[in-house]
C-alpha cells in the first residue's frame, strides 16, 4: 500500500509547529502519518497494536478482568496485580496470534523504503522475550534490520532483543529515553503508536524538556475486541489448564453450543478416597488450585437427561467440580 501523500504533508506541518507533541487518535494504520526522513523513528507497541490473540484469554483485557475478579474476592490489589501478570504470562506460549490489521506488513514495508528507523516498544518483561519474538515471527514481523545503531550495546542489552524494546516494569518513556541517549544518530522526531494513552503520556513526559519532537498516536483498531466474554474466557482457561492448549474463540463457541448443560457441584474427599466415574463419565483431569482439589469430568448424556451430579458423593463444600455434559 502507498502512504497517503496528504497525510505526509499534514504531519510535516504539524511537527514543524510543535515543540514536544500531542496525542492524537489513529483508527487505522492506513492513515499513519509518516515523515520520510532518516532522523525519524517510528515505534509500535506490541499487544493490541501489532498483534492480538485469537482467543479471549491471553489478551491484556482478559488479564485485567482476572485482576478485577481477584480484587472482588478480597485479594489485596497489589497481590491481584502480580497475579494479573502471572495469568497473562502463563498462556503466552500457547496462544495463537494474528495481526491487528492485515495492512501492517504493507505499512512496514513502506516505512522501510522511506528510510526511517522502526522498532517495537512493549511493556512485556524479560520473562517473555523468547515468546514475544516467536509470536512476531509467526506474523512475519521483524525489527532486526530496522533498529537504529547504538553506541554501547551493553547499555541496552537488558532491554532490547532483535529490535524489540522490553520495558518490563519500567516506564516506556524512561526506557526510550535511554535508548535514544545511547543512539549513534538520535532522532529529531519520534512517532509512537500505542493502544494505551498512559504509555503515550509517559513518553511525552519523558521528553518534555528535550528537543526531540514526539507525536503520540492512540491506536484504536483493536478497540472492538476489548470487551471479554467472561463465560467463554472461563471455559477457554479451564480447557487450557488441563490440555495446555488455548483454543481460538470460534472453537470455544462451537464447544459451548454443544454443551447440553454445565452443572457445578461441591465436594471433598476423605483421606485415600477417590471419585469414580459413573456411567459414561470419564475423569479428564485433576489440578491443585488454592487449597483444594478440582476434579473435572466430561460426561455424555444418557437418554434425555445428563448424568446427575448426585451420582457422585457430594460432601462438604470445599472443592469445586465442574461437569461438562456434551450432546
Amino acid at each position: 500500500m502507498k502512504l497517503n501523500v496528504k497525510i505526509l504533508l499534514w504531519i510535516l506541518l504539524a511537527m514543524s509547529s510543535m515543540a514536544h507533541g500531542r496525542i492524537q487518535e489513529l483508527q487505522s494504520l492506513r492513515d499513519l502519518p509518516v515523515v520520510g526522513a532518516r532522523d525519524t523513528w517510528v515505534i509500535f507497541d506490541v499487544d493490541n497494536t501489532i498483534l492480538r490473540p485469537t482467543s479471549s484469554i491471553g489478551s491484556h483485557q482478559w488479564a485485567d478482568l482476572m485482576r478485577d475478579e481477584e480484587i472482588k474476592k478480597g485479594i489485596d490489589p497489589v497481590v491481584a496485580g502480580q497475579r494479573q501478570h502471572q495469568y497473562f504470562s502463563e498462556v503466552q506460549g500457547f496462544v495463537q496470534v494474528k495481526l491487528v490489521e492485515d495492512d501492517f506488513l504493507d505499512v512496514f514495508a513502506d516505512l522501510r523504503k522511506s528510510g526511517v528507523s522502526i522498532m517495537a516498544l512493549t511493556a512485556r518483561g524479560d520473562n517473555l522475550i523468547a515468546t514475544t519474538l516467536q509470536q512476531l515471527i509467526k506474523v512475519k514481523v521483524s525489527f532486526v534490520e530496522s533498529f537504529p545503531a547504538q553506541k554501547d550495546s551493553s547499555v541496552i542489552q537488558s532491554y532490547v532483543r532483535d529490535g524489540v524494546i522490553f520495558a518490563g516494569g519500567k516506564s516506556k518513556g524512561e526506557v526510550l529515553s535511554q535508548i535514544i541517549g545511547n543512539s549513534l544518530h538520535p532522532p529529531r522526531r519520534v512517532i509512537f503508536v500505542d493502544d494505551k494513552r498512559y504509555n503515550l503520556e509517559a513518553v511525552e513526559k519523558a521528553f518534555q524538556n528535550s528537543t526531540v519532537e514526539i507525536l503520540g498516536l492512540r491506536y484504536g483498531a483493536a478497540d472492538p475486541f476489548l470487551n471479554v466474554d467472561k463465560s467463554l474466557a472461563d471455559l477457554q482457561y479451564d480447557f487450557f489448564l488441563f490440555h495446555h492448549v488455548v483454543l481460538p474463540d470460534e472453537k470455544i463457541r462451537s464447544l459451548q453450543k454443544n454443551l447440553g448443560a454445565i452443572v457445578e457441584a461441591r465436594f471433598s474427599l476423605d483421606e485415600g478416597e477417590s471419585l469414580s466415574p459413573v456411567g459414561n463419565c470419564q475423569e479428564i483431569g485433576l489440578s491443585v488450585k488454592r487449597s483444594y482439589k478440582d476434579h473435572y469430568f466430561i460426561c455424555r448424556k444418557i437418554g434425555a437427561s445428563p448424568v446427575p451430579s448426585k451420582s457422585y458423593k457430594i460432601r462438604d463444600y470445599v472443592g469445586v467440580g465442574r461437569y461438562f455434559f456434551i450432546q
